[in-house]
């Protein structure tokens, strides 16, 4: 699905797309919500919001920021250029200097065998990866799986010979027989599974949830912008639905937007094969409410729990600060 968002996979560059121009009388003057992401096809719905006029029905000024580097893209973040993003929690809270700068909304997509580790065939189970060659993308989602496996096996990095390789090109070195195994996501799955050599050791099919991506935004811009936010959440369940309802158009139109290595739609619902969008029902059993909370809460202290023991969180963080029941029922 993605590192950190898919490092690598986005143009890595800014494309703004103005789709409407209606003011709020609300707090702060209202202008474009930047909404900055990675090419992917979790993030297909912006673009059925886009085209389908659901951004402006809502009164939501759309720019379409993609930057594949998530270290980029939170950068851009903290200097003000991007309102929302949309990335999983464990990065996100890689990125959390004052603990709470951010804020979740609502899912975006759900890993539904999109992620997983390869591994050649003589690895049968996780326990079997002690003291094995494992390429994975440090410091990321990919990072993230790997270490909920092995302490769910008793084990640890320490255990394994850690090799930092991007996702794709940890794929390719399994494959290739340069690792042992991989973490990493189609087409490496596929190809892993096709292989006389190799095989899907463990895949995120029967894991959903567990590597979900989120709607995010920067706190100053949620108390500035409320209208804003919850035109943005309402646009996107309303664009999810009409994938739901009219899957074979959405995708030409998920494809075209999304451009680059998904622009052919054909490819497009190959990757989406692997991946869920939700729904606001979907969002709403994930959040649950401020004072019977769902399984968000449990889904950001894990990705707390295995990056805090390895030094990798900026700050203390509470869940409870960073996520929002305001606007996930946004209808």
């Amino acid at each position: 699905m993605r590192t950190l968002d898919k490092l690598g996979l986005g143009r890595l560059g800014l494309a703004a797309v103005a789709v409407a121009a209606m003011g709020f009388a609300g707090a702060a003057e209202a202008g474009p919500v930047r909404v900055g992401h990675s090419t992917w096809v979790g993030n297909g719905p912006l673009y059925i919001a886009r085209d389908k006029g659901y951004f402006a029905e809502e009164g939501v000024e759309f720019e379409d920021i993609n930057i594949g580097d998530l270290k980029l893209r939170f950068a851009a973040a903290a200097a003000g250029e991007i309102d929302i993003i949309l990335t999983t929690i464990d990065a996100m809270v890689l990125y959390l200097k004052n603990g709470d700068e951010y804020v979740l909304l609502t899912g975006a997509d759900t890993s539904a065998g999109g992620d997983g580790i390869v591994a050649t065939k003589d690895i049968a189970s996780i326990k079997d990866l002690k003291g094995k060659k494992v390429a994975f993308n440090e410091g990321s989602t990919s990072q993230f799986l790997l270490d909920v496996l092995l302490s769910e096996n008793g084990m640890s990095e320490a255990d394994l010979v850690p090799v930092n390789m991007d996702p794709g090109d940890a794929g390719a070195a399994l494959i290739a027989g340069q690792v042992d195994a991989a973490v990493t996501w189609e087409p490496w799955l596929t190809k892993a599974k096709n292989s006389e050599n190799a095989h899907i050791l463990f895949d995120t099919t029967n894991r959903q949830d567990f590597i979900t991506d989120f709607v995010m935004v920067r706190k100053e811009f949620l108390e500035e912008h409320p209208e804003d936010v919850a035109g943005f959440v309402k646009a996107w369940y309303k664009a999810v639905d009409f994938y739901l309802a009219n899957p074979k158009e959405a995708v030409d139109i998920m494809a075209q937007g999304s451009g680059d290595w998904l622009s052919d739609p054909a490819v497009f619902a190959e990757t989406m094969a692997g991946v869920k969008f939700y729904d606001r029902a979907r969002s709403m059993e994930i959040f649950g409410t401020k004072e019977k909370p769902g399984p968000i809460v449990a889904l950001t202290q894990s990705a707390l729990d295995v990056w805090k023991p390895l030094g990798m969180l900026q700050t203390d963080v509470d869940p409870m600060k960073i996520i929002s029941w305001d606007y996930v029922a946004a209808e």
